[in-house]
């Protein structure tokens, strides 16, 4: 299997990928960005659950910081109530989608070129989304300009180097770790908003950051000292 690894697994990390991505999209049409942003964040929680029944041990960090992360996220992200909409419920399949792609990266990261495997889940994932839009969508040149910018941003830093340091990351990191550091999302979003579009950051949100941050230090700190205890031992 070994020659076939990258091949099979660029299927599966792509199609992972284009699923996530397009579920999110269709649970956006009658969800809201905050709550969307929310749920898709439990992958934070579902992720060490996941390692759980593949037989990984998850140290208490992970189980602290987890949880506290996803508070934080809350708090950054939801400010209406949370009230269910049929949207919801394709976000939350998104969310299992990128726990199981954090999972699968973190197990093929170390056994594949991450150029390779970044390049191959992108080409996948373009593949995917190209044929389902050529199916469903009416596609016309007025429409590709207009959206020019987004495209070349979405596929060239949102995939093409976010992706690609997802994978270069993970060859060096736990998939709990990764999923709690890549929750960060919300915080960085949160805080561009602030110093560049004067977005006002109000004392809930700012409590959502710092939890979030709190939980992704516990979980790589607590993992940390472990490691320098047993060493010195």
């Amino acid at each position: 299997m070994g020659k076939w690894l990258p091949i099979w697994g660029s299927l599966l990390a792509g199609t992972l990928v284009f699923l996530g991505i397009n579920l999110q999209q269709i649970g956006l049409i009658s969800s809201t960005a905050g709550k969307g942003g929310f749920i898709t964040g439990l992958y934070v929680i579902i992720v060490p659950v996941i390692g759980l029944f593949l037989g990984q041990r998850i140290n208490v960090g992970v189980w602290i910081g987890a949880p506290l992360a996803v508070v934080g996220l809350y708090l950054l992200s939801v400010t209406e109530s949370l009230s269910l909409a049929p949207g919801d419920g394709w976000i939350l399949a998104c969310a299992f989608v990128w726990a199981f792609q954090v999972v699968l990266v973190g197990w093929l990261s170390p056994r594949i070129d991450s150029i390779v495997l970044a390049v191959g889940q992108a080409f996948v994932c373009a593949i995917l989304s190209l044929a389902v839009a050529v199916c469903i969508e009416d596609i016309n040149m007025a429409a590709i300009s207009d959206a020019g910018f987004d495209l070349v941003y979405g596929g060239i830093v949102s995939v093409g180097l976010g992706f690609t340091l997802q994978v270069a990351g993970q060859k060096y990191s736990q998939a709990t770790h990764a999923a709690i550091i890549l929750q960060l999302e919300a915080v960085f979003a949160a805080l561009s908003g602030w110093l560049f579009l004067n977005e006002v950051l109000s004392s809930r949100a700012f409590t959502g950051v710092v939890l979030m941050f709190a939980g992704m230090l516990i979980a790589q700190l607590y993992d940390t000292g472990k490691r320098i205890r047993t060493n010195k031992t």
